[in-house]
């Protein structure tokens, strides 16, 4: 209760010189590229990979990576079995949990979040599935982006969205996997708070839980994590 009395403060506050509004364009990235695919996006299911999570189907995605889909879903499994052992070993998880994840997707107390968790700890899932796929982390970024390409035009040819709206969602993809524009907005928020605690908003000692408790969240701000590892035959 206590930090929930403040946050209006210090939105008032941050917003008055610039620093959240900008640090607050990273949610509403994610949050509008949700937004946009809800609208334009046929009933069904998609396949969301990547660092920011834009959806395009598994037999797109493995038509760019020159594989069959079977041979996406195997990788998959391989680079989650590898994620989960060293999430393990690193005593981010126990061997319970990860027999958990394995079974059913879920764990106490992450839930089906328990992805985004351990990729704000440092474990990316990129490099487990480029292992298992024998490519790089920067080919299979490259493979994505050209199952996103296939995707959108797809969807503009049939008429479901327009040129703009798909040239719109690519900018959103692109500033959410982005690592300097979160650094740029990480570098805002710190700059913001730190004029809160000139101005005598809050104090220092509230500035460093706020700083606290956004870095335990890293994890959860963006759908970057495992990106794509639930496999499936899944399309439009």
């Amino acid at each position: 209760m206590f930090m929930k009395r403040w946050i209006p403060i210090l939105v008032i506050a941050a917003l008055a010189v610039g620093g959240i509004a900008a640090f607050g364009t990273i949610e509403k990235v994610s949050a509008q590229t949700a937004a946009d695919e809800a609208a334009a996006l046929p009933a069904g299911g998609f396949e969301r990979g990547g660092r920011g999570g834009m959806a395009y189907t598994d037999e797109e995605l493995a038509t760019a990576l020159g594989i069959s889909v079977d041979e996406l879903t195997a990788a998959r499994a391989e680079a989650k079995t590898a994620a989960l052992a060293q999430a393990v070993k690193d005593g981010l998880i126990t061997q319970a949990q990860a027999d958990a994840i394995t079974a059913n997707g879920n764990a106490f107390p992450f839930g089906g979040r328990w992805d985004g968790w351990l990729a704000g700890q440092g474990l990316d899932f990129d490099t487990y599935l480029a292992d298992a796929l024998g490519i790089s982390t920067d080919e299979l970024a490259a493979a994505r982006a050209e199952a996103l390409d296939a995707h959108l035009a797809a969807l503009v040819a049939d008429g479901s969205i327009t040129q703009d709206q798909a040239d719109l969602m690519k900018a959103r993809q692109a500033l959410a996997a982005s690592d300097t524009f979160k650094a740029d907005l990480q570098s805002a928020y710190e700059s913001a708070l730190a004029k809160a605690v000139a101005d005598g908003t809050i104090t220092q000692a509230q500035a460093d839980l706020l700083l606290a408790e956004r870095a335990d969240n890293a994890g959860f701000g963006l759908r970057g994590g495992f990106g794509g590892m639930g496999g499936g035959k899944r399309g439009r």
